[in-house]
């Protein structure tokens, strides 16, 4: 019976010493690991630009100095420009990083071209801009994990991704259209009036210059204008600000009456084609903006214009 107590008052004695030795086996153990190192940012290249949207992929190189293999968990990217964050990254999948040797760790950052609108003109001057790359890694290996800071700074030519993003804002939004349109009659002369306005909305975060405009009036599924108006003098449009350009344009009476269908008599409402194009400046560069409208004004070529 006291042999029995005596083994297990040694078992219970050794329990302590047991948990105490595998707490110093594993921090040896872990003691041996190093931490993989961040080396630096590979390469960055522009990709596509979907709603506003530019995808850059952005490599970065990992050393790991064990013998034995590890694991990139997870991994988060953020980009900055001037202390603004325009970008946001984050790993896919996880990423097996051998023993004893460099990898590159490929990430997709998007970049919300509108988060650089205030700095549109700056961009457009110079061919590089530098961003700021801040981020972490989690590595995982047996029994230890650690999570590497990213931080470095790239260059990216954003100027020709810029440009395209100003030309299809222009193009698809409503930065010109033309407003109330219509056709009188001028009292004693054979001549009639277009009389309409032009409207321009500038949703950028800067001012822009309208240096050029020039429209042409077609009667539609016609090749020949019937009237043309250029802009005289340039208008500044400031930022998130609209402008009205009001105008007339003379068009004489004959030439509307040479495109005059037998259809007009039972449809007086002729449909008429508005195209052009405008010249904005910013900062420098010059956008070409085409213009093109189609609008349905009253019209009776046997009574003359309607007022």
């Amino acid at each position: 019976m006291t042999r029995d107590k005596n083994k297990i008052a040694m078992r219970g004695a050794g329990r302590p010493v047991f948990i105490l030795s595998m707490l110093f086996l594993s921090m040896l153990f872990c003691s041996c690991f190093k931490k993989p190192v961040f080396i630096n940012i590979n390469s960055v290249k522009i990709g596509a630009v979907k709603d506003s949207i530019l995808e850059a992929n952005i490599d970065f190189k990992v050393y790991n100095p064990n013998g034995m293999g590890s694991t990139i968990t997870a991994s988060k990217i953020n980009t900055y420009y001037k202390g603004k964050l325009v970008g946001v990254s984050t790993l896919n999948k996880e990423i097996h990083l051998p023993g004893k040797d460099t990898i590159i760790v490929p990430m997709v950052s998007k970049i919300n071209l509108w988060t650089l609108a205030k700095v549109f003109p700056e961009l457009l001057q110079g061919d590089d801009a530098t961003f700021n790359i801040t981020g972490n890694s989690k590595v995982k290996s047996i029994g230890v994990s650690w999570d590497i800071a990213l931080k470095d700074n790239i260059t990216i030519n954003v100027k020709e991704v810029l440009i395209a993003q100003i030309n299809n804002t222009f193009k698809n939004d409503s930065n010109f259209r033309i407003k109330g349109l219509k056709l009188t009659k001028i009292p004693g002369l054979n001549k009639s009036m277009f009389q309409m306005s032009i409207g321009l909305h500038n949703q950028f975060s800067f001012d822009y210059r309208l240096n050029k405009l020039n429209l042409d009036i077609y009667r539609k599924n016609e090749s020949l204008s019937i009237a043309n108006w250029k802009l005289k003098d340039t208008v500044n449009v400031e930022a998130g600000k609209n402008a009205d350009i009001p105008l007339q344009v003379e068009v004489d009476n004959l030439r509307l009456l040479s495109q005059a269908r037998m259809s007009d008599v039972f449809n007086p409402n002729p449909v008429f084609v508005l195209k052009g194009d405008a010249e904005v400046y910013i900062q420098g560069r010059t956008f070409n903006i085409p213009i093109q409208e189609t609008r349905q004004v009253s019209f009776n070529p046997l009574s003359g214009i309607h007022f």
